[in-house]
């Protein structure tokens, strides 16, 4: 793992890297600094344009998954799935297609650093840094209340994803 100059924290410089990574690939893929909420059809769409990446997706209750081809990559999704769930799936497997040098086999045991670097990539493409925390400021009150549901809404992610992106960018517990 790359430690950037000064940073002794670990895991706050896996976020800061996954930050800017996210930042590259949202405008690769032709999204807005400012855009809140991605749908699910639309973050699909533009993944399936990505030359040597193919998208499955099937009917069954299925664990995603990526892996090399041939010709390039493939992501395995299952179709039965919330628009929310289905976006931080394809952004955790973009991770790993981007960031794993030697992508995990399917063993039904994940690898924890790969695992965890891909979930934070997927928090910090659906939340970028200082929209999150434009809509934490927005969905908070004087007696610093947070309205999790309220940023969730915004962003069209699961509450689980703004509880984990509070923790890496406020320290929330």
């Amino acid at each position: 793992m790359n430690n950037i100059e000064g940073t002794n924290n670990p895991t706050k410089t896996l976020v800061e890297e996954m930050e800017i990574a996210a930042k590259h690939f949202r405008q690769q893929l032709g999204y807005n600094e400012d855009v809140l909420a991605i749908s699910f059809e639309d973050l699909i769409k533009r993944l399936r344009q990505i030359n040597h990446l193919i998208i499955k997706q099937y009917d069954s209750p299925i664990r995603p998954m990526s892996t090399r081809t041939e010709d390039g990559y493939m992501i395995v999704i299952g179709e039965i799935i919330d628009e929310r769930t289905g976006k931080e799936q394809l952004l955790h497997e973009i991770a790993h297609i981007l960031f794993d040098n030697n992508l995990p086999q399917f063993d039904g045991g994940p690898v924890e650093y790969s695992e965890m670097r891909a979930d934070v990539f997927a928090r910090c493409f659906l939340m970028p840094k200082y929209l999150f925390l434009t809509a934490f400021i927005e969905n908070s009150n004087s007696d610093e209340l947070v309205n999790i549901n309220g940023i969730a809404s915004r962003f069209e992610v699961n509450d689980y994803l703004v509880m984990k992106r509070g923790e890496e960018l406020l320290g929330w517990k």
